[in-house]
């Protein structure tokens, strides 16, 4: 993960998650996003998630998920939203 504060005093964010499901599959994302401080210890987060890969059910996927939540630093708790869409893409036929 990359920070870099603002002269406004908000942070911007630059990052990667992986998500694993119960059956393995993972979905791998690249971040973009902005931290807003709320008040000390409490960040709001938005966030631009470009799916760049993806293994089992999510194999060819690709899509963009729009992120808004908040970090508590205090006690080590995040809460998210994800909204977006996941298209699969279609295998290239062989010639």
């Amino acid at each position: 993960m990359e920070q870099a504060p603002q002269d406004d005093g908000r942070v911007r964010i630059q990052l990667r998650h992986t998500f694993v499901t119960r059956d393995g599959s993972t979905l791998h994302t690249q971040d973009e996003g902005i931290g807003t401080p709320i008040r000390e210890g409490l960040m709001h987060v938005t966030e631009r998630s470009v799916i760049v890969g993806g293994t089992g059910r999510f194999s060819n996927v690709r899509g963009t998920l729009e992120v808004h939540g908040s970090v508590d630093f205090e006690r080590g708790e995040t809460v998210f939203r994800y909204r977006g869409e996941l298209c699969r893409e279609k295998p290239m036929a062989h010639e």
